[in-house]
């Protein structure tokens, strides 16, 4: 992939000037039922702005240096640059040229660019968008992030476990109907306390598919124009997962956005790391989302 192997270069290039801030944070691994967690601690999230409101500064990213840039123009109204504060290696943001609000639900320039910039990026990249201050997210002004996807954990491993099995066995597949192998994603995933959306994406579709997906998914989940949300949106599949909260109270520092969702959390420091522990990392997430009960139907 040409673009990842630019942005690659660059990433390292704006860390030995010291322009963007990273240092390699060895990963943690955590048991769970039904995924297990990777933690991360990385002193650099302590010197990221957080303004999950405003959305009325000129830019809230790094566009005054072009290093920082991957891609000028993405779909109608994006721009690919690298984030400055990363934990993995790389992080990107995508983030719309005019101000828009984070709180929005997603329209479909919005899909469209995600899609585009997967399309760029490659298959082991996952798009995440947290909806809102009550979904996580630290900058008022509309962006997704588009990060490494996990390999063997989290809630993308329990799904892609799915979705593998049923690619593997295409007789069984193709005598199954869409609306069964909902319902068989429904009971994967019914030991995930809280309320999701999720739809496997076939190969070659189109970014209007995705859009319209996630509307379906919008729909079900009774989401509102600026009801909390993250996306999660993979080239394998799409998910939506409702939120009420991004913590559980406000000095506690057990905040989760959409990476935290599948299972890849990231801290400022030790102390937050063994708080999450004690606490117990998916009592976190369920305290922050609508619980399952009643939503069976809803995979």
């Amino acid at each position: 992939m040409a673009v990842e192997l630019r942005a690659l270069l660059r990433f390292d290039n704006l860390v030995a000037k010291g322009a963007l801030l990273w240092h390699d944070a060895p990963p943690r691994n955590v048991a769970a039922v039904p995924f297990d967690f990777e933690f991360r601690i990385a002193k650099c999230l302590s010197h990221k702005p957080m303004d999950p409101v405003n959305a009325k500064r000129k830019t809230a990213f790094e566009d005054s240096d072009p290093d920082f840039v991957v891609l000028e123009q993405v779909g109608a109204r994006y721009r690919l640059i690298l984030n400055k504060y990363c934990v993995v290696r790389p992080q990107f943001v995508l983030h719309t040229q005019c101000l828009k609000p984070q709180t929005a639900l997603l329209d479909f320039d919005d899909i469209h660019a995600a899609w585009t910039a997967l399309d760029h990026l490659g298959e082991n990249y996952v798009a995440i968008y947290n909806g809102g201050k009550d979904a996580g997210a630290s900058i008022g002004h509309k962006h997704l992030q588009i990060l490494p996807r996990p390999s063997s954990f989290g809630l993308d491993f329990l799904i892609m476990k799915y979705l593998r099995c049923e690619a593997d066995n295409k007789d069984e597949k193709n005598g199954i109907s869409r609306s069964a192998r909902q319902l068989k994603l429904a009971t994967l995933l019914s030991e995930v306390p809280y309320q999701l959306g999720v739809r496997g994406l076939s190969d070659g579709i189109d970014s209007s598919t995705v859009h319209n997906t996630y509307n379906e998914l919008q729909e079900k989940l009774s989401l509102d124009h600026d009801s909390p949300n993250n996306l999660i949106l993979t080239r394998d599949y799409i998910m939506l997962i409702p939120r009420h909260r991004a913590h559980i109270d406000q000095i506690s520092g057990y905040i989760a956005n959409a990476a935290a969702m599948m299972g890849m959390v990231w801290v400022q420091s030790e102390n937050l790391f063994e708080g999450w522990l004690q606490y117990g990392p998916m009592r976190v997430l369920n305290a922050q989302t609508r619980p399952r009960n009643g939503a069976q139907g809803v995979p």
